[in-house]
């Protein structure tokens, strides 16, 4: 319980914190405009990311499938050979 009050008091110390910076430096305000870039760029870069995540997935998938093949592959020269010597 203690722990909870102490969070509240955080909280409400960080909230007048930031309420005096904004009454004391208005020229903050002028980074608002800034904000729309940088969260356009961000939502890009997430976008691209999970593109190249899905891009990674496929790799794994398509490395794993020649592993298969060459080892499918290595069996049936196998069977093959032991065939072939009989």
């Amino acid at each position: 319980m203690a722990e909870c009050c102490s969070l509240s008091v955080e909280v409400e110390r960080l909230d007048a914190q930031q309420g005096a910076s904004t009454a004391e430096a208005p020229m903050e305000s002028s980074d608002a405009p800034t904000d729309a870039p940088a969260a356009q760029l961000q939502a890009e870069l997430c976008l691209k990311n999970e593109a190249l995540k899905q891009l990674i997935d496929q790799l794994r998938q398509m490395l794993e499938s020649m592993c298969m093949w060459e080892s499918h592959k290595y069996q049936l020269d196998r069977i093959r050979q032991v065939e072939g010597s009989v």
